[in-house]
């Protein structure tokens, strides 16, 4: 009797070969897309931390504007001139009989640092610094050091924070940059007016 021949169970070392290539391939093309992926997550999340600090910087110095009083704001000149810091009182409640005012606070650009410092006490010897706000740009979105308005909203060559004053409205801009893993530059620029209380 003539028995029929079985096919081998194992792999030849060409099908071995063929399969580690393949995966290999596979491996590299997925390793390229998480590669991709992630350069793009961390682009995104880079341009997203600029909006919410941004974001967050405007509401805390309207909020501290806000109880500020009117009379107590140092100098801000009308556009097209502008100031990088402020200093104010806030009204700190009335207890029935008077006003209660808070120390003096500056809010305002250090070139420097590329911050806002936000500052009680400013100068003097109880000085004490509240907040901050970071990745600061050198100018205004769209703006160029060349004695020119560049981007076309009264101002010359005005820092990455500035304010101004139409009357009793307060206009604050802040321009924010910051650079991503790949070296892409990113700006977030922010704007908002406020009318100041007697």
């Amino acid at each position: 009797m003539i028995r029929p021949k079985r096919p081998s169970a194992g792999f030849t070392l060409l099908e071995i070969l063929i399969t580690v290539t393949l995966v290999g391939l596979l491996m590299a093309s997925l390793s390229s897309a998480f590669q991709s992926t992630g350069g793009t997550f961390r682009t995104v999340t880079s341009a997203m931390n600029l909006e919410i600090q941004g974001t967050r910087a405007m509401r805390n110095i309207l909020n501290g504007l806000r109880w500020a009083d009117g009379d107590s704001l140092s100098v801000v000149p009308a556009a097209p001139f502008f100031a990088s810091e402020i200093e104010f009182v806030q009204n700190t409640g009335f207890d029935g009989t008077s006003t209660g005012w808070s120390e003096p606070i500056r809010i305002g650009l250090d070139p420097a640092l590329g911050e806002v410092v936000w500052t009680e006490n400013p100068g003097l010897a109880g000085e004490r610094r509240l907040d901050r706000i970071q990745y600061v740009a050198k100018l205004q979105a769209g703006e160029t050091e060349n004695g020119l308005d560049d981007n076309g909203n009264g101002l010359v060559d005005e820092p990455g924070f500035c304010v101004t004053r139409q009357d009793d409205v307060l206009t604050l801009s802040l321009t924010l940059q910051g650079m991503d893993h790949s070296g892409a530059l990113h700006t977030r620029s922010f704007s908002t007016r406020l009318h100041c209380r007697n």
